[in-house]
């Protein structure tokens, strides 16, 4: 049983220490936005490379969308998923703003839609995958004027 137990801690020990940081390669700009009076929905695409020798799996994601001062909604990972050893992998993430949220981002920037139009929204926090028992965390961090009311 100690034999069982050692092995499984020095194995623990041992993939951790030899686990690289997932990188981002690049973070594409939202896409199929729709903005309407029920909010915007949006895609957001992140490309990542995973430079160790085992695979990850994707489960969930933990990225808020905001706009100026605005906790505006959420950003969801479409589906799990599983970023293969040593490749490259498109994480598919969805954008959805809160019930009521586009009102508010309406009223804080209405100057902003007379002039440009543009509108400078952000979606941070991180992607969590699990491999071998180990918390795997991806950050992720975008931002991108949209254009609203033109």
């Amino acid at each position: 049983m100690r034999v069982h137990l050692l092995l499984a801690v020095t194995s623990v020990f041992f993939l951790s220490s030899c686990y690289q940081k997932i990188e981002v390669i690049e973070v594409d700009d939202f896409s199929n936005v729709h903005i309407g009076l029920k909010g915007m929905q949006s895609d957001l695409y992140v490309h990542v490379y995973n430079p160790n020798w085992i695979s990850i799996k994707v489960e969930s994601a933990e990225v808020s969308l905001s706009v100026g001062d605005v906790d505006a909604g959420d950003v969801w990972l479409k589906e799990p998923m599983t970023l293969v050893a040593r490749d490259t992998s498109l994480i598919h993430l969805r954008v959805e703003t809160r019930q009521g949220a586009i009102g508010k981002i309406l009223m804080q920037n209405i100057g902003k839609m007379f002039g440009s139009g543009e509108i400078p929204f952000s979606a941070e926090g991180i992607i969590i995958g699990k491999s071998w028992g180990l918390k795997i965390e991806v950050p992720v961090h975008h931002s991108q004027n949209l254009v609203i009311g033109k």
